[in-house]
């Protein structure tokens, strides 16, 4: 055989050497070169490759599978929630403090740090979100379904720290008034006029909710239009 025929028959029956780069490089493509049968070059053809990846340790398919991190939209809007100055309790003082009531705001060196302190009349006032302090039997309690069992400890804690604090004020002498935001949204007008009688009084303990105010009277049913005769 003829030298030249000899060097070409060798050539094709080897395979082109490929190397990890270039073969990383043409898979991201869509393209991966393969050897034509009878010439020493690379051909268009599309090739499937099946490429096994590294298996996972039972450690991190336990990490996984513990792990059950918020939702970023949900973990933003937690974190732009306030604890003080919110909408109601704003709104509950503006308009106490047009009524004559003169308070201080979240006293530190109290338990708690209530949002409304009324040194004259010996009381004070926390203005609950119903959703991060559990107002049992409200609309706005809910749970989140992701990471729920985080969720029960963590408004559990919430609950058992406001108890705690109701019961400190109390054996320090001060009277102590709970107001739910759904009170609020629902009537702030009725809830003030329960606030304010409640400060001119002498009772301990205060707990306004929706359920507390006056629910707007049913329209009576439509009677039936007379027939004609």
């Amino acid at each position: 055989m003829p030298t030249g025929m000899q060097h070409l028959a060798d050539d094709s029956d080897r395979a082109p050497s490929v190397s990890p780069s270039r073969l990383v490089a043409d898979r991201v493509h869509g393209r991966l070169p393969t050897a034509a049968p009878s010439a020493g070059f690379y051909s268009g053809e599309i090739c499937v490759v099946s490429l096994r990846l590294p298996l996972q340790t039972p450690r991190q398919k336990a990490l996984k599978i513990m792990r059950l991190p918020t939702t970023p939209q949900r973990s933003r809007m937690m974190s732009s929630i306030r604890g003080k100055n919110t909408w109601p309790e704003r709104m509950l003082r503006s308009i106490l403090f047009a009524k004559g009531f003169r308070y201080r705001l979240h006293v530190r060196n109290l338990p708690g740090s209530p949002d409304l302190v009324f040194p004259k009349h010996r009381a004070v006032i926390f203005v609950h979100g119903c959703f991060w302090h559990r107002h049992e039997g409200c609309r706005y309690t809910t749970t989140p379904k992701a990471n729920s069992e985080f969720w029960k400890q963590k408004f559990q804690g919430n609950v058992n720290r406001d108890a705690r604090h109701a019961a400190m004020l109390h054996d320090l002498g001060w009277r102590v008034a709970v107001v739910w935001e759904c009170s609020l949204k629902q009537s702030i007008d009725h809830t003030t006029q329960i606030v304010e009688k409640w400060l001119h009084g002498n009772e301990v303990l205060l707990i306004v909710g929706s359920s507390s105010l006056p629910q707007a009277a049913e329209p009576e049913p439509a009677s039936p239009a007379a027939g004609t005769q």
